[in-house]
């Protein structure tokens, strides 16, 4: 592929996203989360125009969560079904590594048959939810790239754009869940995958795209591996999108230097002294109080049982 794509909507294919079309190296989210909790020389590791060794990295185990994410989008042209039952014979091997290569998403036919149910079971519960099936009338992954500074290109791909992106309030990102999609637990791991940074960027994207909009949402739409397929719609509050702002503006600084003197360092060469956080001095504190407690209360048994044995006997029962 060529890297000539300037700023602007782009539709073009996933694999080209994910390799840079941009005519300078790009950030993107995935590469700003690892800049931000790694190093440089992670992030330098993890692009594909920086490093001349870089390969992508495909795992089986998400495929069915990836199709049926294809599926709920209606980016189904990904998706080839190898008519096996399993991954051990040599021809099926064959044909994973060549869909693989080709970008797309080898399944099995019972893994085919298990991401159509799950994909067929989001819109009936959207229809019911509060914002409705806001996935309707949408197409799926179209890039948009802008110019956050003077020379400092970033990226993002969108799972679903709006026919009218200029007046649409609700953009997101799908995410399939082998765990809950119970709002109650999902925000450590969003925020501990970077997804706060995420939405951060993405909004930048979009008002460079669309102009400024205080209304307009990004949300996530969590949806569950396993039957029934239970799903739930979260978004980042106020404070919390404060907060991964200010960690992309970090991040995106950072970039922006080591991109400019082509130098990608690691982890401080100081020697770092180590602090408990605060929740473990609490549970020590916690944990000594209750040993000083049932310390006391032991010491307290015992002088209660020496007591009583010094004490006179009462012989009257005996006279």
């Amino acid at each position: 592929m060529t890297h000539d794509l300037e700023p602007g909507v782009h539709r073009i294919d996933e694999a080209d996203y994910h390799a840079d079309p941009c005519k300078t190296p790009s950030a993107s989210s995935s590469l700003l989360k690892i800049i931000s909790s790694q190093s440089p020389q992670h992030a330098w590791m993890a692009h594909p125009r920086l490093n001349p060794d870089y390969e992508e990295q495909r795992e089986g185990k998400f495929d069915v969560g990836s199709a049926a994410h294809a599926m709920i989008l209606g980016d189904v042209a990904r998706i080839e079904v190898v008519n096996e039952d399993s991954w051990r014979k040599a021809v099926a091997k064959d044909a994973k590594e060549r869909i693989y290569a080709s970008g797309g998403i080898p399944l099995l036919t019972k893994q085919f048959d298990e991401a159509s149910e799950m994909a067929e079971a989001v819109p009936a519960q959207l229809a019911q939810h509060d914002l409705g099936n806001f996935l309707a009338g949408t197409e799926p992954q179209v890039s948009i790239i802008w110019e956050e500074d003077p020379g400092l290109l970033c990226r993002c791909l969108l799972d679903w754009h709006h026919q009218s992106p200029e007046t649409a309030l609700i953009w997101g990102d799908l995410k399939t869940t082998t765990d809950t999609a119970n709002p109650a637990g999902v925000y450590r791991r969003l925020a501990g995958t970077g997804a706060d940074m995420q939405v951060a960027l993405y909004q930048r994207g979009l008002n460079a795209a669309y102009g400024e909009n205080p209304d307009r949402r990004f949300v996530f739409l969590m949806v569950e591996t396993a039957p029934p397929y239970a799903l739930s719609v979260v978004e980042f509050s106020s404070t919390a999108m404060h907060i991964a702002n200010r960690k992309l503006d970090l991040a995106l600084r950072l970039w922006q230097k080591c991109l400019k003197a082509d130098q990608w360092p690691g982890y401080t060469r100081r020697v770092v002294e180590l602090e408990p956080p605060p929740w473990e001095i609490s549970a020590m504190e916690e944990r000594e109080e209750q040993r000083n407690a049932d310390r006391k209360d032991g010491i307290d048994e015992m002088r209660d049982r020496m007591l009583a044995w010094q004490a006179p006997q009462d012989l009257s029962v005996a006279a």
